[in-house]
């Protein structure tokens, strides 16, 4: 706008960092796959591999479209009609995890894929819960925890890399945000 009069003061986006650090916690970095493949990741082993900082990190789930809207516009999952807190809900660290598994965004009830900014404190204490059966006792509900063959971006198998998905259920701090 040329008048400025949608121009943000700079006292103004300092009045606002917290509610612009909710909506977008982390900046999203891009690198090469092949450079962080070849130099970075471990090359065997069970690893999470994630976009992440100190206080933040990026999990992917798939939803129906009508939850990924509802989510992208609230932030929440809280009041969706169609969303369902005591159904498992998968949630992985591995961006080409989520799309082999949704079939690249194609099979039924798994059309939108949603990258969530979870704070690392929650995200890690759903590590602590996590158990590959049962749940664990203090926490507020089931976390299972599975270690799936990492992917390629070409969707094939690594052959020796193991990717983290958490499965959540009922646990109000995935929920509401």
């Amino acid at each position: 706008n040329i008048d400025g009069s949608n121009m943000t003061t700079q006292q103004e986006w300092q009045d606002n960092a917290d509610k612009r650090d909710h909506q977008r916690p982390l900046l999203w970095r891009t690198e090469s796959y092949y450079e962080q493949a070849r130099h970075m990741w471990p090359g065997k082993g069970k690893h999470i591999l994630a976009q992440y900082n100190d206080e933040f990190i990026v999990v992917y789930q798939a939803f129906r479209p009508e939850i990924a809207n509802y989510v992208v516009h609230y932030k929440t999952f809280d009041g969706c009609p169609f969303y369902n807190p005591t159904r498992m809900t998968w949630i992985k660290t591995n961006f080409c995890w989520i799309m082999f598994r949704s079939q690249w965004a194609t099979r039924p009830h798994q059309e939108r894929v949603v990258a969530i900014w979870r704070k690392r404190a929650a995200f890690d204490r759903y590590l602590t819960w996590a158990r590959t059966q049962g749940s664990a006792p203090g926490s507020d509900g089931t976390v299972r925890l599975q270690w799936d063959p990492d992917h390629y971006p070409n969707g094939d198998c690594h052959p020796y890399r193991k990717a983290v998905q958490l499965g959540l259920r009922n646990i109000e701090s995935f929920r509401s945000g």
